[in-house]
């Protein structure tokens, strides 16, 4: 599903929240050539990466072994290399996949993921933890019901404290986990006729745990994006709707600021608008502001209208929203930032209108600089591109990442406190996908 900022919006807690150092004034850097993360051979797919303020990164993917699919796992030191992938999830048997991460500022990782039980035919909430730079603990099941569990959310507080979330239709679930490493029975809340899609989960430096997802309104036909929030060691608020109905509010994404303030970004496909809400932390959610321009005929298909949005949020609360604005024959990368506090600026168009540009991704550093990658679509191929913005500055000139041969998706980005930038995404072809990634160094003084 894509859910990133600087750092993995699964990080979000106390120290590990994109604290990234000023930028100075400095020469650009430039992307290190690719590697790849998972071997060669049967296929891996749907990567997802978490990385510290400190710059350790960890990445999960799914992995075909031969006989059955398994979720694996790879690290990396601040500055340094990938090392040799390793399966977290049971060997034999099942099928797991929908692989999420989170770290945290001690190098704590904690993965999540769905795991089919042929035998039993239902799909269980997985997990397994890792202490930084050890290995990773034997799987723990954290779903209680034997139903259709699916698409599993993490978040780690620098405490240790971790708060999953996931779909057990027609419920939202979730599940905590003590610093000392043990998890609570699930709790089941917000049932909805129309079931639960995207859900995610950010911890705020306090500890409080904000969910937001899909939902449906009372039809069951419309859908709508609601949250609920949870203090530490506490039961989860009644839910509240964040869009309104009608609107169609769908995909959202959290990212939560240094002083634990929390903004949501969506897509509302009735008006073809990017729309965004902000909530200081244990306050109260502010009225759905439109990012991106109306067009002329919304709720027209065929007509221009905005996807695919992100958001990065720095410490201080300077955001960054990044979407692909399309017709089904054309798109671009377009984006628009707020202060602290502040309120949006006028979209700006990032990408060049030669190729067609998808999934973007977004990190934002402490000064208010930015780093953004996508997907470009060209007649017989596709490629990575990306482009940077000083604090307060202009997107620079679209250039593309140093990989070549094959198709590339589901690309990630995340990025350390000394302002390096690490992304990954799939890449290859048929039946031999493959994980790969590169860096952006940290400008030159």
């Amino acid at each position: 599903m894509g859910r990133l900022t600087f750092m993995h919006l699964a990080t979000l807690g106390a120290l590990a929240l994109g604290l990234l150092g000023p930028a100075p004034a400095s020469a650009a850097s430039a992307w290190l050539p690719a590697t790849n993360l998972s071997k060669p051979g049967h296929s891996s797919e749907m990567p997802e990466i978490a990385m510290n303020a400190a710059g350790e990164a960890v990445a999960v993917w799914e992995h075909f072994n031969g006989k059955n699919w398994v979720v694996q796992s790879a690290s990396r030191p601040p500055g340094g290399a990938w090392s040799t992938p390793t399966t977290i999830s049971p060997p034999k048997g099942d099928f797991a996949d929908e692989p999420q991460i989170a770290i945290n500022a001690a190098g704590e990782a904690v993965a999540v993921w769905e795991h089919y039980r042929h035998r039993s035919d239902h799909t269980a909430i997985e997990t397994a933890s890792r202490p930084s730079g050890g290995t990773w603990s034997v799987p723990t099941t954290i779903s209680s019901s034997k139903g259709a569990n699916a698409d599993p959310q993490i978040a780690i507080a620098a405490s240790g404290e971790a708060v999953a979330v996931w779909d057990d239709f027609p419920f939202l679930e979730a599940a905590s986990r003590s610093p000392a490493g043990a998890w609570s029975a699930s709790t089941k809340f917000s049932k909805t006729q129309g079931g639960i899609n995207f859900p995610e989960v950010a911890i705020n430096p306090a500890g409080e745990a904000v969910a937001i997802w899909e939902s449906y309104d009372s039809t069951g036909n419309n859908p709508i994006v609601k949250s609920a929030a949870r203090e530490p060691g506490g039961a989860w608020s009644t839910p509240v709707g964040l869009s309104k109905v009608r609107q169609e509010a769908t995909y959202p994404h959290i990212a939560v600021s240094g002083d634990g303030e929390a903004v949501v970004i969506w897509v509302s496909e009735r008006l073809g608008t990017v729309q965004a809400v902000s909530r200081p932390a244990g306050g109260r959610w502010s009225a759905a502001q439109n990012l991106s321009r109306i067009p002329r005929r919304p709720g027209n298909l065929h007509a221009t209208r905005a996807e695919d949005a992100q958001i990065g949020l720095n410490e201080a609360g300077e955001a960054v929203a990044v979407w692909s604005w399309e017709n089904f024959i054309h798109g671009v990368i377009q984006s628009a930032s707020r202060s602290p506090g502040g309120e949006w600026s006028k979209p700006a168009t990032v990408s060049a209108k030669s190729a067609l540009g998808f999934e973007p991704r977004v990190a934002v550093d402490s000064a208010g600089g930015a780093v953004l990658i996508w997907v470009s679509f060209a007649p017989r191929h596709n490629f990575l591109e990306g482009a940077s913005r000083q604090p307060g500055g202009n997107w620079s000139k679209p250039t593309r990442l140093p990989v070549k041969g094959g198709i590339f998706i589901f690309p990630q980005l995340v990025g350390s406190s000394s302002g390096e930038a690490v992304a990954i995404w799939q890449g290859g072809r048929e039946e031999h996908r493959i994980i790969q990634g590169t860096a952006l160094p940290a400008s030159a003084p």
